[in-house]
């Protein structure tokens, strides 16, 4: 049936979508808009949804509800706490605020694309990176719904992503650090740092976790600042690993063990079970109370500026340039796979490019 104009001005036209095999009653629907276009451009994106097997019964969703619905059902799947944190404040902060009104069907490549330049001017490119995955996602939710067939998401551009390289304490730069690390409260922090410990991974160690005798080292949580509080959580990608420290610093976390139990005493302070404890409270000691440390060590020891992450990156480069396989490495640092660690560290293998190239000569002989 055309579209007809009605008593009050609008524009109408009904749709007959054939019968419904359930009911054996024939389909008609209803759309109506301000103008004849607008009426029959509706009917015929309506006709295009029922073709596609979409819910044409139930108003369609809102990005913004779309969104709420999403992170639900993703609260409730075995997702680490700060990931869940960080998907919400992108709905909340980015999402919601930029696109959250669209209708979900509605949604285009176009005007999203659009959206995503904008904010390719005021936002890092890895953050941006991380709204089109949370959007792509929340779209691929609304696929398994039946409330599109597409996702527009996968297609859109943003900016390249590069990762910076880390910067490498030389030798003699790690020496000077490791004696002013000799008398300051959390060398020891810094001395396991160039060990490969993440930053987050040093105050989640525990006494508990630690062997005096063989000096080995189960690194199995982090403490991140989870709705307003420090929280216990696993290691980043799963990263559970044992370490075998060397007889040094072995015996120097013995003696630390120690002195720490005379000034607890002293203080009066609960055994909170931490290797690297607040100087105030003697219980959680902030992942940052651990990098100011590191900046007065810097400082002190007459370093560049660097980095806390840096200490992690010299130990992996150190290693790989004294012939450790890749594999080891991974293992060390906690690595979900080899392979992050070959494309992290590439940078630290000319050598081994170099060695392969020239036996290419005698191989082809």
């Amino acid at each position: 049936m055309a579209a007809h104009k009605m008593k009050d001005g609008r524009w109408c036209q009904w749709l007959d979508l054939g019968v419904d095999p359930v009911s054996g009653q024939r389909i008609r629907k209803r759309v109506e808009a301000k103008t004849k276009r607008q009426t029959e451009s509706k009917a015929v994106a309506l006709k295009e949804r029922f073709d596609r097997g979409e819910d044409i019964d139930t108003q369609p969703r809102t990005l913004s509800l779309l969104l709420d619905d999403w992170l639900s059902t993703v609260e409730l799947q075995d997702k680490a706490a700060n990931t869940v944190i960080a998907y919400r404040n992108v709905c909340l902060m980015q999402l919601k605020p930029r696109l959250g009104m669209l209708s979900v069907p509605k949604l285009r490549l176009r005007e999203t694309q659009r959206v995503f330049n904008e904010m390719a001017s005021s936002l890092a490119p890895a953050y941006i990176g991380l709204i089109k995955t949370v959007l792509v996602m929340a779209l691929d939710f609304a696929i398994e719904q039946g409330e599109r067939s597409d996702n527009p998401a996968k297609a859109l551009r943003i900016p390249k992503i590069t990762t910076k390289v880390g910067r490498s304490v030389s030798p003699t730069e790690v020496r000077a650090v490791l004696a002013v690390c000799a008398t300051h409260r959390y060398g020891l922090a810094i001395r396991l740092a160039l060990h490969g410990l993440r930053r987050s991974e040093l105050p989640g160690l525990k006494w508990e976790d630690f062997n005096e005798q063989t000096g080995a080292l189960i690194v199995c949580r982090q403490i991140q600042h989870i709705d307003h509080r420090w929280t216990e959580i696993p290691p980043k990608d799963g990263s559970v690993r044992v370490l075998t420290l060397g007889p040094k610093i072995t015996a120097a976390l013995r003696r630390y063990r120690w002195n720490q139990a005379e000034t607890r005493e002293a203080m009066g302070w609960k055994d909170s079970g931490y290797i690297f404890t607040s100087p105030r409270t003697g219980g959680v000691c902030p992942p940052d109370t651990i990098y100011r440390a590191w900046r007065e060590i810097a400082v002190q020891a007459g370093i560049d500026p660097a980095r806390l992450h840096d200490c992690r990156h010299t130990g992996a480069t150190r290693l790989l340039a004294d012939g450790e396989d890749i594999a080891t490495v991974a293992e060390v640092l906690g690595h979900a796979s080899p392979q992050v660690t070959a494309t992290v560290y590439a940078h630290a293998l000319p050598h081994k490019v170099a060695g392969a190239s020239q036996r290419l000569d005698d191989l082809y002989e």
